[in-house]
């Protein structure tokens, strides 16, 4: 709200706790792009400003849609997976909006699960991470120590925190798409035509494994004579050569659509009508 529109301190303080809390996930993760490292840094932040004894994030995979646990956090330093109530996940993935028990034992979604019961969750949060429509994951708190644990205000921390999960986590997704993408182009661009590369990169052309048999036209092209060239030349002479030579040799090769395979020597080996 504008300031001259506050009237409850109550609210300007829990604003102001959103955004501090906004700001020191922002600064703990806005270089971090390695997934798993990112996921670790989420939690610990979760864990800093919310009363919790385990947390997880579990993310969706991007082929079968099936959830899977990525990041798994104990208070208390110990390890091991942590079983989430069905019924909860249900509920926050149905409805994509953040569900708060102040006591799962005896709430009436949850009283009847197994899993609540068996490892006496007490409270527990769990929030949809989404960006716009885009489903990601989950993001889930508990603690068996007390009841009310978690308040509507840590429900909306954390729901803050995990929007800006959300947006972390697709940047990272990015930036890993586009380092794969930079390091085919470099793998390619020795071998293929710029016009090439661009179709390969982008997928409308189809680099299998093991190939496929194809009719096609292969030159050798070497410099006459190299051998006393070279005998008579110095390595930096020779190599000079070498270099003008082959930078000459793949423009024209480029230029009619040929593939380089490789180098032999003085020797340029070339392809013509593979991969197109």
């Amino acid at each position: 709200l504008p300031e001259e529109e506050l009237a409850d301190d109550a609210v300007l303080r829990q604003d102001y706790e959103r955004l501090r809390v906004a700001h020191q996930l922002g600064r703990a993760i806005a270089t971090e792009f390695k997934e798993q490292r990112l996921l670790q840094k989420i939690l610990d932040k979760a864990f800093d400003v919310l009363p919790a004894d385990r947390g997880v994030i579990m993310l969706l995979d991007e082929k079968t849609r099936e959830l899977a646990s990525r990041c798994v956090k104990h208070r208390s330093g110990g390890g091991g997976d942590i079983v989430i109530s069905s019924s909860i996940l249900r509920e926050a993935l149905r409805e994509k909006t953040a569900v708060l028990s102040a006591d799962a034992m005896v709430d009436s979604r949850f009283s009847d699960c197994p899993s609540v019961i068996m490892q006496s969750i007490r409270s527990a949060m769990c929030v949809p991470l989404i960006h716009g429509e885009e489903l990601l994951g989950i993001m889930h708190l508990d603690t068996r120590k007390a009841v009310d644990a978690f308040t509507e205000k840590d429900l909306s921390i954390f729901t803050a925190i995990a929007s800006q999960a959300a947006i972390s986590l697709l940047n990272a997704r990015m930036a890993r798409t586009i380092e794969e993408e930079a390091r085919q182009r470099a793998q390619f661009q020795r071998l293929l035509p710029p016009a090439l590369v661009d179709e390969v990169v982008a997928g409308r052309i189809q680099v299998t494994p093991g190939g496929e048999l194809r009719r096609a036209t292969i030159l050798f092209a070497d410099i006459r004579g190299f051998t006393p060239l070279a005998e008579a030349a110095s390595p930096h002479e020779t190599l000079a050569m070498l270099n003008e030579y082959f930078e000459a040799m793949v423009s024209v090769l480029f230029r009619y659509g040929g593939t380089l395979d490789k180098y032999i020597g003085d020797c340029l080996m070339a392809l013509f009508g593979a991969p197109l």
